[in-house]
């Protein structure tokens, strides 16, 4: 059966070498009560979240770097990120030798108390506003780009159709360009009627979006290997979550990155 997925690399199916967190000289999060010999730990304190971690901070544990905790709604409730500090800091104001941290995207963003001795970015490193929003509103620079490329154009003429399910009929003759990517890549299903830029002007992801393949709706004909762009270039991931009716973290960690269906361009 084909698929259009590049075959597996024998060569992958090696095992891989594993690093040791010692050998690396790595420290572990920790959120349970073990603690493993000879690596150096942050230990997880639940102040709020409900979910990994210890209640308190045993007396005496061996090996404890810092300590952390994880902020439930730093994006869309201060008052009770607030609380959560307020929390961590009185579990965590006798342990001066230790490196606490708390602040996630969002709390480093909005919550400069909750800084501490470290911060832990995640989506705005990627110049994604933790809050859905226009990244610039809170001096974030969009650096993800997601770009793919015009594999196939045609025209369709009236009453003719692309896609499972016939979802979009042209109502006159049209130019439809076919992108090589679709939800196998984490351009979800959820997002036909999203913008994409064809040779940098905005044209509608129309149809059906399938395993490996989605449609745009043209406005004339462009030579097959036109450079299509997904994000980057002003075209944003909160935008197509959105349309999606997700969150950017969501469609960013769907983004397919394997070295058989993408290449990394150093900057």
């Amino acid at each position: 059966m084909a698929t259009g997925r590049a075959p597996p690399n024998p060569a992958s199916a090696r095992a891989p070498r594993v690093w040791w967190p010692r050998d690396a000289r790595l420290a572990l999060t920790v959120p349970g009560e073990q603690i493993p010999e000879g690596v150096e730990v942050h230990v997880k304190l639940d102040t709020g979240m409900g979910r990994w971690g210890l209640s308190e901070l045993a007396a005496g544990a061996r090996a404890v770097a810092g300590v952390m905790t994880h902020l439930a709604t730093a994006d869309s409730d201060l008052d009770f990120a607030r609380l959560q500090l307020e929390r961590f800091r009185a579990a965590t104001d006798s342990l001066p030798q230790l490196t606490r941290h708390a602040a996630n995207s969002a709390a480093t963003l909005r919550l400069p108390e909750s800084h501490f001795d470290a911060v832990r970015c995640g989506i705005a490193l990627y110049g994604i506003s933790p809050f859905g929003g226009d990244p610039a509103g809170d001096g974030l620079e969009p650096v993800l780009s997601w770009t793919t490329e015009l594999a196939q154009v045609k025209l369709l003429r009236a009453g003719e159709s692309t896609g499972y399910g016939r979802r979009f009929v042209a109502e006159h003759d049209t130019w439809i360009g076919i992108l090589p990517v679709g939800y196998a890549d984490g351009l979800r299903r959820s997002l036909t009627g999203t913008s994409v830029l064809v040779a940098g002007e905005p044209r509608p992801v129309v149809g059906t979006i399938s395993m490996d393949a989605a449609a745009v709706e043209l406005d004339r004909a462009h030579p097959a290997g036109t450079t299509v762009t997904i994000v980057g270039n002003g075209l944003t991931l909160e935008a197509h979550a959105e349309v999606a009716g997700t969150i950017a973290y969501e469609l960013a960690c769907g983004i397919d990155s394997s070295p058989t269906r993408a290449h990394r361009i150093a900057q």
